[in-house]
Parts: structure tokens; C-alpha cells; sequence
């Protein structure tokens, strides 16, 4: 059919009256002469994009000659170009410019065809034609600003920002585009610069500016390119200390590196300097519990309790102080006794003082189990968060987290449907959201301790398509251990034991769990459980507090079965474990780097990459 159509096209450019008398024959001619350039167009493009550029050349060419549009005169120009008809190249780029409103541009074009034939001296002399013809506009300054670095002049590029701040008179720095240049020139210090500036002068690019620092610079892995980003924006504080966004960009920064401690000085001194309300405050707290860095959140909660804030911060302090004090109780592997006793104070103290409500129902989530790790009394915390669920003043929701954690007590206590029947209700209560799934997850668990596999399969079936991918991720690794040892032979037994185990080792019954996995290997020697024996025992001696036997487990697990799914589980823990308790550095950054390097999937990357870093003394002071 394009033939057929080229054929008429050419007829109708060449002979359009020989064929006017044939279209006039079939009554045909008015429909093909309204049509005409428009078929010219739709050719030109179709040769061009085909790659046909020398049938391309003989539309736009013919479309040119009736229109000046700069669409036909860019494509023809890059045919003539790319086909290296240079010297009619030039040509067409003089008659352009004698009718282009915008020479500047044109002359980008001139520079680039020099540039093709070697031409340097030519070049140069277009450049600055280009410089020496914009007109003062903002959108044209940009326009052929991007041509040039299109075709590869950034320089030029550089030097007709700097004219066009000039022609402005001020009215726009362009440092957001210049920005751009020195990032594609690799010039990280001047695109800082830039950047920076920009913020100073315009503050509502604060955001744009952080996520394009962020894409340029890999701050978390180059800590170099952090100081640099950090020694541009102190030199920004020193020459303009009042302007206040230079603190939130360096707040920003130490977020990004996770230097907590610095990011609280800034706080600090923007929070006494405009008199805030503390929110921001809270909320970095709040970030830091998230991180782990519990001691820098409670002396930002310490701070805000010493300060003038009104009464809600007041409170979120209180408990936020009491709650980041039980957290750093728990990732203590060897606290002392006062540590404990004044943990238990803080907590009761705070719920005295303030009672139990929406605000505070998750510190006495954490009394609950303080009472059962550190005092001994799970029949006092279960009845303390009986009293809990009928509250009339919690709303339905926490009444719900709050009956999860009741059945997870129950379920310590050997109660376990009892258990059950509160995970069933807050399940049934919310079903579409992430408590039923947590809910689901506990029942299939129970259905698992206790030998019930395929009703918890079923459920499991389920969750693995949770929203919520720890849920998702613990749902899909409790079914592979049903699944795989299940047995083609319809043995089921030692599935049974290994899960009647974990059930001690839940309840913290750790000699019976110990016997019965010791019987499993024992009876069922080179079972495909032998790598979840050697993970339990290793939890076992975890919760013993004897770090080099569990350590010793740990590594035999990833000398055997390094490439199971509890591979990377074992590497990590291991990791942990030679980091906190062993206090073995060398190893612990080992396998920290082995979770990177060999476990790319793995969901302890993000941590194992933090603590590598660290450990390999990246940081930012």
C-alpha cells in the first residue's frame, strides 16, 4: 500500500495534471488534493522513523517549501546530517536563521554541524553567536541552554546561564539548572553549591533539592560525598545564621547518615531559637526509637520534659521516655539489677501518673511484659491486661492489640485455646486489616504447635499474600516447613516433634525443648529438619545467655545448610550475636558482609549494611 501511496505522491508533486484527469475520471481529484501535504507529513515521518532517510529528505524538503515549521526544519537538518551532506546542511542552517525568531537556538545548530566537520575555529564562532543572540527570557535561556548540553557544551551551557542572570537583572539565578550541569560534568562541589543556594534564596525547593541530592549522591555508602554536602551548608550557617532552612538542610543530612546525636544539636538550637512547640522534637524522638538509638531518644525526651512545651508534649514525652527506657532494657544482653528496678519504677510511675488510655495503652503493653521477662509474675500481667479489655475509654482497636498480646501470654502459660479464642476475635473483628492478619498468623501457629498441618496450611495459604511483608515473609517460612517435611510417606511424626519443641522453646520450657529435638535427631538421623534443630538450639542457648554454644550452633548450620531458607536467619543472627555478646568485631563485619554479598533478597540487608558500615568506620561527626 506505501508504494502504491509513494507512487501518487511523487505523481502528484511531478505530473499532478496527467493524474488530475485520471482523479477527475473516477471524481477523486478534490479529495487527493485536500489531502496532500497531509500525506507528505505522514511519509517524511514514516521514511524517518524507518530509517529511510534519503525518501525522508525528499518529503520535508517538499514540506518546507510550502510551511517554515521548525519541526520539519530539525528533522530535515538531522537527515542532511546524519547522511553527511554537511555543506546542505549549512545552507538550510542560513536560511533558517534569516527567518528563525529564535537565532540563538539556530545557532546551536550551526556549532553542532562544525562540530561534525571538525571545524573548531567555525564552532567556536557560532558558540558565541549563541551567547551574543539570546534574548532575556527565562524559558528561552533554558530552552537553548538544554540544546547545547544536548549536543555536549556544558560549558557553554554554563556561560549562557551566567548571561542570562545578568540580562534578569536577578530576577532568577538558574541555580537549579546550573545544579544540572555541574552533576553531568561530575563537578560534585559546585552542584552542592548550587543546590544550596537555591534553598537559601528559594526555600520551597527544600524538597526537590533533597530528593535530587539523594539521586545524585549515594550519601549512606560514600560518607565522602556526605562531608562535602555537610562543609557547604556549615559555610552557608556561618555567612547567613539567621536563615534558618541551612539547619533544616543540615538536619536533613544527618537524618540520611543516620547521625542522630548531631541532628538533635540542630534541633536543639532551632527549637530555643524560635521558641517551637516540641512536635518536631517528639518526632525525631519518635525516629530515633525507630533506629535503635535509644539513648539519644530519651534525651531528646528528657530535654522536652525540662522545657516550657504545653501539656500533650508534656505527656507524649512522659511516655515516650518510659518506653524508649523498657526498650533499652531489652536490647541489653547483660542488664544489672538496678537497671531492671528502675525500668519497672519508670514504667508503673508514668502509668500512675498519667492512667490507661489511648495515649498510653502501649506503655502498658510494655508493663505487661515487663512483669513477665524481669519480675517473674505472668499470672499478674495477664490479669493486668484483662482489666485492660474492658476499659471503656480504649478505643476498638487497641482493645485489639491489646487481646493479641493476652493471648500471647495465654499461650506462654500453656493456655492455649484460650489463647486461641482471642486471636479469633480480634480476626473476626478485622479481617481486611493488618491486626486480623497478625491475628490469622497466631491461630495457624497454634493449629501448628499442635499437629493440626493442613488447617494450618490452609491459613497460611492465605497470608502469603498479606499487604504486610513481615506477616507475608513469616506466613511463606512456616509453609515451607510444613510442606517440606510433611512427608511423601504420610510420616508425620517427627514434624510433630520438631513443632511440640518449638512450643517449649516458646514457652521458655527449654529442657524439654532441648529433649525433645535431641530425641527428633536422635530417632530421624539426616532428616531435612536438621537445620531447624540446629537454629532452635542455637535460640535455646540464646535465651540460656550461653552466647559460645549458641554461636557454635549457628555456625554449624551455615557450614551445612548455608543455602536453606534459614541460611541467611543463621548468618544474621550469628552476626548479631558476635557484634553485641562475643564482642568479636572481625567476624561480626564478616558476616554482615556475607548477608550483602550472598543474600541480595534477604530482609536483614538494610540492617546488615548499616551495621557493616559501622563497623567499617564509616560516619559523618
Amino acid at each position: 500500500m506505501f508504494k502504491q501511496l509513494d507512487i501518487i505522491s511523487r505523481l502528484s508533486g511531478s505530473c499532478l495534471s496527467r493524474l488530475e484527469k485520471l482523479l477527475l475520471g473516477f471524481g477523486l481529484f478534490i479529495t487527493v488534493a485536500a489531502n496532500c501535504q497531509t500525506t507528505d507529513a505522514e511519509f517524511a515521518n514514516y521514511y524517518y522513523d524507518n530509517g529511510e532517510l534519503e525518501k525522508s529528505v525528499i518529503y520535508f524538503e517538499k514540506l518546507l517549501g510550502k510551511t517554515s515549521n521548525p519541526f520539519y526544519y530539525q528533522k530535515l537538518l538531522n537527515c542532511y546530517i546524519t547522511l553527511e551532506k554537511y555543506e546542505t546542511a549549512e545552507d538550510l542552517i542560513r536560511k533558517q536563521l534569516k527567518t528563525a525568531p529564535l537565532k540563538s537556538e539556530v545557532y546551536v545548530d550551526l556549532a553542532f554541524l562544525y562540530s561534525k566537520t571538525k571545524n573548531d575555529k567555525k564552532k567556536e564562532r557560532a558558540l558565541k553567536e549563541v551567547i551574543d543572540n539570546i534574548e532575556p527570557n527565562r524559558n528561552v535561556i533554558t530552552q537553548v541552554a538544554h540544546r547545547l548540553q544536548e549536543i555536549g557544551e556544558f560549558e557553554v551551557a554554563e556561560e549562557l546561564y551566567t548571561r542570562g542572570i545578568s540580562l534578569l537583572q536577578g530576577d532568577y539565578t538558574f541555580a537549579l539548572e546550573l545544579a544540572d550541569i555541574y552533576g553531568a560534568k561530575g563537578n560534585m562541589p559546585k552542584m552542592i553549591e548550587a543546590y544550596i543556594q537555591l534553598v537559601g534564596t528559594n526555600p520551597s525547593y527544600v524538597p526537590s533539592v533533597q530528593n535530587m541530592l539523594g539521586r545524585y549522591l549515594n550519601l549512606t555508602e560514600e560518607p565522602e560525598k556526605a562531608e562535602l554536602v555537610k562543609s557547604v551548608v556549615l559555610k552557608a550557617i556561618q555567612q547567613q545564621p539567621e536563615n534558618s532552612v541551612y539547619n533544616e538542610m543540615l538536619i536533613w543530612l544527618f537524618y540520611q547518615v543516620k547521625n542522630f546525636n548531631a541532628a538533635f544539636v540542630q534541633l536543639k538550637a532551632l527549637d530555643k531559637r524560635f521558641n517551637e512547640s516540641g512536635s518536631r522534637i517528639v518526632d525525631f524522638a519518635d525516629l530515633c526509637v525507630r533506629n535503635q538509638e535509644y539513648q539519644t531518644a530519651a534525651t531528646a525526651y528528657k530535654y522536652l520534659l525540662e522545657a516550657d512545651k504545653d501539656a500533650y508534649i508534656q505527656q507524649m514525652s512522659q511516655v515516650g521516655l518510659a518506653r524508649t527506657t523498657f526498650m533499652m532494657l531489652e536490647t541489653n544482653p547483660k542488664p544489672e539489677k538496678n537497671q531492671i528496678t528502675e525500668t519497672g519504677l519508670a514504667l508503673n510511675s508514668c502509668l500512675v501518673a498519667l492512667g490507661i488510655d489511648n495515649n498510653t495503652v502501649d506503655l502498658a503493653l510494655d508493663f505487661s511484659q515487663f512483669l513477665v521477662k524481669y519480675d517473674n509474675r505472668l499470672d499478674s500481667a495477664i490479669g493486668f491486661l484483662e482489666e485492660l479489655i474492658v476499659l471503656p475509654n480504649l478505643s476498638v482497636k487497641k482493645v485489639a492489640e491489646v487481646k493479641l498480646v493476652l493471648g500471647d501470654l495465654l499461650l506462654l502459660k500453656g493456655e492455649i485455646w484460650d489463647a486461641s479464642l482471642y486471636y479469633s476475635q480480634v480476626e473476626k473483628s478485622f479481617k481486611e486489616d493488618i491486626l486480623g492478619a497478625e491475628a490469622k498468623f497466631r491461630n495457624a501457629k497454634i493449629s501448628y504447635y499442635t499437629g493440626d498441618f493442613e488447617w494450618a496450611q490452609d491459613q497460611l495459604d492465605v497470608l502469603k499474600a498479606s499487604t504486610s511483608k513481615l506477616i507475608s515473609n513469616d506466613a511463606m517460612n512456616l509453609s515451607i516447613l510444613i510442606t517440606d517435611n510433611m512427608g511423601l510417606d504420610s510420616i508425620v511424626e517427627p514434624l510433630e516433634m520438631f513443632a511440640q519443641a518449638d512450643l517449649y522453646n516458646y514457652r521458655n520450657m527449654l529442657n524439654e525443648a532441648d529433649e525433645r529435638l535431641d530425641s527428633l535427631a536422635f530417632y530421624y538421623p539426616g532428616h531435612r529438619l536438621a537445620d531447624e534443630i540446629l537454629f532452635e538450639k542455637a535460640e535455646i542457648q540464646l535465651k540460656r545467655k550461653d552466647y559460645t554454644k549458641a554461636s557454635i550452633y549457628l555456625e554449624k548450620l551455615i557450614e551445612l545448610y548455608a543455602t536453606d531458607i534459614l541460611g541467611d536467619d543463621a548468618v544474621f543472627l550469628l552476626a548479631e550475636l558476635n557484634r553485641k555478646q562475643l564482642n568479636n568485631k572481625t567476624r561480626a563485619s564478616e558476616l554482615y558482609h556475607k548477608i550483602i554479598t550472598e543474600y541480595p533478597s534477604s530482609l536483614f540487608v538494610v540492617e546488615a549494611r548499616k551495621q557493616f558500615r559501622e563497623l567499617r568506620g564509616d560516619s559523618i561527626n
